[in-house]
């Protein structure tokens, strides 16, 4: 019996209709995302791996990475060309590669000639059962000579407020005048956590206030002058300052009040304190010798009364509490007669 006959029969008594089905392959997938950056003299890329292998079943285990593979081109290329000039530039223990909030990130130093007005182009694979994964996207970068680390960075507490201050940078690390500085971006740890951005938007002045002090322990700055987006100086030298949250919020601001048939509704200005836990609201009758507290842990910046009585006056006042309990002084009062 030929083999064509064989197979035949098989496919006929399993009652199966047409040809054996394979599983898809699970390979592993390109990065998808790699972000580029110059801090000072190294350029770092940060990059997440996907979740997936290639059958889009199963789920990528990172224990499984061995190694990691950084490809590099001293100039932009498209992708064919980049596969061909290209070199591979490390070899890296994927154990040993830095991770924080779920991305990878490996920083390359460069020698400061080779970073004046230059081009720079990577790309990331890694190894995983093995079997390599294909290149990531290219990132390209723009380098320049990064101006001279602030080195005369000060810090100052005042209640719950940290002031930072230092002098604006007038060198590059090649001792010329900078051409600018866009602004700074301020780093922050507390006690041995890792240091993380403060500020979303660039400081524009060489002065900064961290009101985000709601947390008991020891807090370290330091800051960076930015020249764009992706270029920042090397870090400052590093600033510490005890924290003991003992001075509480500032009081609600602006209370106001809004009488209706059935209740009285209150409103305020949110509190702009870090740290804010909630809101307490104190109410006097007419006929109470003193406030009592009507409402507490309120979360919201108003309050609608419906335990009252036409005919009656009533005062009301706010206060705020933060993290550590501390309750801040009353907010100014309001009346209404019902």
């Amino acid at each position: 019996m030929s083999l064509v006959l064989i197979l035949l029969f098989f496919f006929i008594s399993c009652g199966k209709k047409g040809p054996l089905k394979l599983d898809p392959p699970k390979l592993p997938v390109k990065i998808r995302t790699v972000q580029i950056r110059q801090v000072g003299t190294e350029i770092k890329l940060t990059w997440n791996y996907p979740t997936q292998l290639s059958d889009r079943k199963t789920r990528l285990e990172r224990k499984k990475i061995s190694k990691i593979r950084i490809y590099y081109a001293s100039k932009k290329l498209p992708p064919k060309k980049f596969k061909k000039k290209s070199t591979l530039l490390l070899k890296l223990d994927h154990k040993k590669i830095t991770a924080e909030n779920n991305m990878f990130s490996k920083s390359i130093p460069f020698k400061t000639k080779k970073l004046d007005n230059k081009e720079h182009s990577f790309a990331i694979r890694y190894i995983y059962e093995r079997k390599k994964s294909p290149l990531s996207p290219i990132v390209t970068i723009q380098t320049v000579i990064p101006t001279k680390p602030v080195t005369d960075l000060t810090i100052k507490k005042e209640n719950k407020v940290i002031k930072l201050q230092w002098t604006r940078p007038v060198l590059n690390l090649s001792n010329k005048p900078i051409r600018h500085i866009t602004g700074y971006r301020i780093y922050k740890k507390i006690l041995k956590g890792p240091f993380h951005l403060v500020n979303k938007e660039s400081v524009l002045r060489e002065f900064y206030e961290d009101k985000d002090t709601g947390r008991d322990g020891e807090y370290f700055y330091r800051v960076s002058s930015v020249i764009s987006k992706e270029i920042e100086s090397e870090a400052s030298n590093i600033v510490s300052v005890k924290v003991k949250d003992i001075f509480p919020p500032d009081p609600p601001s602006n209370l106001i009040s809004f009488k209706s048939e059935d209740h009285i509704f209150l409103t305020w200005n949110p509190s702009e304190d870090k740290d804010l836990a909630f809101y307490k609201v104190f109410r006097k009758a007419d006929s109470d010798p003193e406030f009592k507290m009507l409402a507490d842990r309120l979360k919201q910046n108003f309050y609608k009364d419906t335990a009252v009585q036409k005919g009656k006056t009533y005062m009301y006042t706010v206060s705020a509490i933060d993290l550590k309990g501390n309750e801040s002084k009353s907010s100014n009062e309001v009346r209404e007669d019902l």
